[in-house]
């Protein structure tokens, strides 16, 4: 997510923990005259300065601790997204790793959007999916964005998104001479059946399968729970019947009725939670 005025020391001072060689913004300041970002970066570059290329702005920044130790990290601005035209997005993760290398090694590449799971999710997956290409020579979009949204929940937040990720990474390919054939982007339906790329709801439904399939696990987690927690109620209601019976008769039948209420009560909870299953094969 973007830093605001209030978290700009916190922003830095990750930074500077982490030894971030390279940031990438994807992201305006501001937009229809609500403020996204603040502007944590110098105006001026250390030397010379802002490179203007396809679609991003290159500056070189210079950090300064408060003990004088001094470090330097590029700073990519792509300020003129394109959400139909992956061109500008590999340039940039080019550069971007040209520049890792000729920087301090090791350091992580910090990504960050205004809200933290779209345009941002977009870079990091084709960055993933593109070094896949390089080493395996495939890539499985779809595989991708299940595995990095086992860390951020929604990145890649909509089906145009996870789009603009397949187009970049077939333009890779293209470039880098990988035959298309061996881009696993096929992706499968709940139902089992394959859907074409250009099918938009299509997309949408392998998207939303990936949150679904989430939020029927966590129901399924919650109904299990729920049935133990039944079982331990029922063994509790027979061993107060059978202490029960060395009372008064008076007494059997206050606790009797009150047993037959207890047990219609849980039958009937039981009735709505078992009805969950329904529920679960209904989602798709």
């Amino acid at each position: 997510m973007a830093p605001l005025p209030a978290t700009l020391r916190s922003w830095w001072r990750m930074i500077w923990q982490e030894q971030v060689t390279a940031i990438v913004m994807a992201t305006p300041l501001n937009e229809n005259g609500t403020d996204l970002c603040s502007r944590y970066w110098a105006p001026s570059p250390v030397s010379g300065r802002p490179e203007l290329s396809i679609g991003y702005l290159r500056t070189l920044l210079q950090i300064e601790a408060e003990d004088g130790e001094k470090r330097q990290l590029m700073h990519f601005w792509m300020y003129d997204w394109n959400p139909r035209n992956p061109d500008s997005l590999l340039y940039c993760l080019r550069d971007m790793h040209l520049s890792e290398k000729q920087l301090a090694k090791g350091g992580p590449i910090l990504v960050h959007d205004s809200a933290g799971v779209g345009r941002a999710g977009v870079i990091i997956a084709t960055d993933f999916a593109t070094e896949l290409l390089e080493s395996t020579g495939k890539a499985d979009t779809l595989g991708i964005v299940r595995e990095l949204r086992q860390d951020r929940m929604a990145l890649v937040q909509t089906p145009e998104h996870y789009l603009l990720v397949q187009q970049a990474i077939r333009l890779f390919a293209r470039t880098a001479g990988v035959a298309l054939s061996e881009i696993e982007d096929i992706h499968t339906q709940p139902e089992g059946a394959p859907a074409a790329l250009t099918d938009t709801s299509a997309r949408s439904g392998a998207i939303e399968h990936i949150s679904m399939q989430a939020t029927k696990k966590v129901n399924k987690k919650k109904k299990k729970k729920h049935r133990l927690s039944f079982r331990r109620r029922d063994g509790e209601d027979s061993s107060s019947d059978d202490s029960d019976n060395e009372g008064s008769g008076k007494k059997k039948g206050r606790n009797k009725n009150k047993g037959n209420a207890l047990a219609d009560k849980l039958r009937g909870l039981r009735q709505i939670h078992e009805g969950d299953d329904d529920l679960d094969n209904n989602v798709v």
